[in-house]
């Protein structure tokens, strides 16, 4: 903080002395709050204009090209459940959480954790599970 911003001893003295009402509470009429001294700028300030943007003309096909090296986390969501707390910490091996499908219906494939299909579940010829797409999500 600058020293020139500073208050002297002589004027926190003298803001202390203030009078006051019962309770400490400076009376109404001294409640004003004095504006700072306005502060003079260190360095000037400049405005830069930019050129126009304009579209390029390439076509979204190619712009989608560009991402299609890019990786994205998979997963299926056979759905949900609502549970407090306490019954997450009561859980126990064993135990039935009942989700918010039913048996056969199709799940939801997420891609970095947004639904981008609906899906089938399905074992594959290695023994894996995974998703035939029945409709994609736009």
């Amino acid at each position: 903080m600058e020293e020139k911003n500073r208050l002297t001893e002589d004027e926190v003295k003298a803001l202390l002395a203030e009078e006051k009402e019962p309770g400490g509470v400076l009376k109404k009429e001294d409640q004003g709050i004095a504006s700072p001294p306005k502060a003079t700028p260190s360095h000037q300030i400049k405005t830069i204009q930019f050129a126009q943007v304009s579209p390029t003309g390439v076509s979204q096909a190619s712009d989608i090209g560009l991402l299609s090296n890019v990786a994205g986390i998979a997963g299926g969501q056979l759905g949900s459940a609502k549970m407090s707390f306490r019954e997450v910490l009561e859980m126990q091996p064993g135990d039935v959480i009942e989700l918010n499908r039913l048996a056969g219906e199709d799940i939801d494939l997420l891609i970095n954790d947004k639904s981008v299909a609906k899906g089938t579940v399905i074992v594959t010829d290695e023994d894996k599970l995974g998703v035939r797409i029945t409709e994609l999500i736009t």
